[in-house]
């Protein structure tokens, strides 16, 4: 047995929680939950291939919608979090312009975020039953194996295929390291749809780089917003302390994620020549975590 139907079918019962608690009360930590929720159900219904469906497909599209504008409403909990730990005693009017000013978007987004749980609430709750009956059907129970044999395939096919577009990224740097951070949050969802834990420092391996990469990018957002704010110019020392952070924090993420793919990810054989060299062949240790789902 190589997927865990019951954790599988458990996040699409908490996510029908998560929405009802979201739509009552928007806190940091429930709007963090639901995005996570969301995107796991996601990821389990890309894995595999559910989307072919007419009800998948049109509960993705619903269900990216509030994915979207939690995003909106996380990103604002996150950057005033961030701005809430400096210790900056200078530019006291700065640092309050930009606590009001997260403020009022987040009471704005948060607003916005309801209205579209309200408004979807019903259909999304009819959408994500008849997925959870899908899925059982797809995935069987526990001490049956035998049933999951196309949904083992399907799903380490989708972890064989992520797994080799953030080997085969040539070069990271500032304009694709977010980018290859949401391949690394959607490998570490599938390879989390497996009941092994032979690959669990892969997958804790992910979960650093996901959040290393996620903090500068927490940074370099409230930098834009704050170029568009505040108007001392390069006199800012608010936006200098920022600067310096940011740096900071992208020296390390890139760090994280160079060993990530030289740990993880290295191509086999980089010098591999012709017909029988694949220069794009997985490593063996990355093999080997993936490889876990199927057996």
């Amino acid at each position: 047995m190589a997927l865990d139907t019951e954790r599988i079918q458990k996040n699409v019962r908490k996510l029908e929680k998560s929405l009802k608690r979201a739509l009552k009360h928007s806190a940091p930590e429930e709007v963090h939950d639901l995005r996570t929720r969301i995107r796991r159900v996601q990821a389990t219904v890309e894995a595999l291939s559910l989307d072919s469906h007419r009800n998948e497909r049109r509960l993705m599209n619903r269900l990216s919608r509030i994915h979207k504008k939690a995003g909106k409403v996380r990103d604002l909990d996150v950057l005033t979090s961030d701005l809430s730990a400096l210790h900056i005693k200078e530019e006291t009017n700065c640092l309050i312009q930009l606590f009001e000013y997260l403020g009022a978007q987040r009471y704005k987004h948060a607003a916005r975020l309801v209205r579209t749980i309200r408004n979807n609430k019903n259909v999304i709750k009819m959408r994500l039953r008849k997925t959870s009956a899908r899925l059982e059907k797809l995935l069987g129970k526990n001490d049956q194996p035998t049933v999951q044999t196309e949904a083992v395939a399907k799903t380490m096919a989708s972890a064989m295929e992520l797994s080799s577009e953030l080997a085969t990224v040539s070069n990271l740097n500032r304009a694709n390291l977010h980018e290859f951070r949401l391949k690394v949050k959607e490998l570490r969802y599938v390879l989390q749809m497996s009941n092994k834990a032979t690959h669990v420092r892969f997958i804790e391996a992910l979960g650093k780089v996901k959040d290393a990469i996620g903090e500068w990018h927490d940074w370099e957002e409230l930098i834009a917003i704050s170029q568009d704010l505040l108007h001392h110019g390069s006199s800012c020392k608010l936006l200098h302390e920022f600067r310096v952070i940011s740096s900071r924090k992208y020296e390390f993420a890139l760090s994280l994620a160079n060993k990530l793919r030289k740990e993880y990810l290295r191509p086999s054989d980089r010098n591999a020549k012709g017909p029988g060299g694949d220069k794009n062949k997985l490593d063996q240790t990355a093999l080997k975590a993936v490889s876990t789902i199927a057996t």
